[in-house]
């Protein structure tokens, strides 16, 4: 059992299946599903992200390499306007906003944590050059493929909204990625 706790503060307890929040370990997910578009040649860490989305050169990003923003060194860590939820689940609004964005110091030459911007900064780079968005692209190339391999052939794996389940021969049943319904 790697599972303890409490789920809740009314003390329903924590379970395998629970479903718990993941933040900042998404910007893991993010720069993985980068860099095998990097391994691929489809993208280059040193290459400005402007080449793939023009719009981000404004505000002096035009120079900002790929590898800066992984690094958390562009600068681009805040927008200039307050966004509403449903412009974040848009996601498009989100790309605008940051491709308006002006650095908050000269990239390249400082670093501070993108936490609220890298995994959308990203995700725009990799939808640009895919058509996905980072997280259908992490579910098709990365998590089905390794959940695959992780499972045996004859074992039916269903995908729903939320999570991937795979009902082994055996008859037990372990549940796996999170994965988005448009990556079915």
């Amino acid at each position: 059992m790697l599972w303890s706790g409490l789920a809740d503060v009314d003390g329903v307890p924590w379970r395998q299946d629970t479903i718990a929040l993941l933040a900042s370990a998404t910007k893991g997910l993010v720069a993985t599903a980068a860099m095998v578009l990097v391994d691929r040649g489809i993208l280059d860490l040193d290459a400005p992200v402007a080449e793939h989305w023009p719009e981000f050169a404004a505000e002096g990003k035009a120079g900002i390499p790929l590898r800066w923003v992984l690094g958390h060194r562009s600068g681009v860590v805040a927008v200039d306007r307050p966004l509403t939820l449903a412009e974040m689940e848009k996601a498009t609004p989100v790309a605008d906003a940051l491709a308006a964005a002006r650095p908050a110091w000269r990239p390249g030459h400082a670093h501070g944590y993108h936490c609220l911007t890298m995994g959308w900064l990203v995700s725009e780079t990799i939808r640009r050059v895919t058509g996905l968005t980072a997280a259908q692209f992490f579910a098709r190339e990365i998590a089905l493929p390794l959940w695959s391999i992780c499972t045996s052939a004859r074992a039916p794996v269903t995908i729903g909204c939320s999570r991937v389940s795979c009902h082994p021969p055996n008859g037990s049943s372990s549940t796996g990625v999170a994965t988005p319904s448009s990556a079915r």
